[in-house]
């Protein structure tokens, strides 16, 4: 087993993150695959759902990388930085230990989407309504007259604008 001996201590605290980080992961993919297993239920991804979850983890992944939208929530791990070529701007992880461990891995539109995946399967999992893009809920209760959906469908809550009229 290699030794820790004469490495820096920055180096030892940022692998020992990137461990803690693999254990989170899997930790919740093991509580999610348990309640899955519990439930007795699966999850019936179609083609359509599968290109959809493939093009939303490229986009946020690259999204929670590069994009100035969410540079204030990387700011406390990551800096961008103007580009050596000259083509445009870099973002680069900042600090040392668990702050760089953090930067690595959210400048890292691969690792980060990895994340983002597990999030949007657990997500259509859970709460099928918010995470399902379509506008396909037959899976939970209710179907869509059309494409763009009932327009008047919101107003007929008890308290909605309708609710007057009746």
């Amino acid at each position: 087993m290699p030794s820790n001996k004469g490495m820096p201590e920055a180096t030892i605290e940022r692998r020992a993150t990137y461990a803690g980080l693999t254990g989170l992961f899997l930790s919740l993919l093991t509580a999610f695959a348990l309640r899955e297993q519990k439930e007795h239920t699966e999850l019936e991804l179609r083609p359509f759902d599968l290109a959809l979850l493939g093009l939303a983890t490229l986009r946020l992944g690259r999204l929670a990388a590069y994009d100035k939208v969410l540079e204030m929530f990387r700011l406390p791990v990551a800096e961008t930085k103007p580009d050596e070529s000259g083509a445009g701007e870099t973002v680069e992880p900042k600090g040392w230990g668990v702050q760089r461990a953090f930067g690595e891995m959210i400048t890292c539109p691969i690792c980060i989407g990895t994340w983002v995946a597990a999030a949007l399967v657990y997500g259509l999992s859970i709460a099928p309504r918010p995470t399902r893009a379509d506008g396909d809920h037959e899976r939970g209760g209710h179907r869509r007259s059309s494409q763009w959906g009932d327009r008047g469908a919101g107003m007929d809550w008890p308290g909605g604008a309708r609710a007057g009229r009746r």
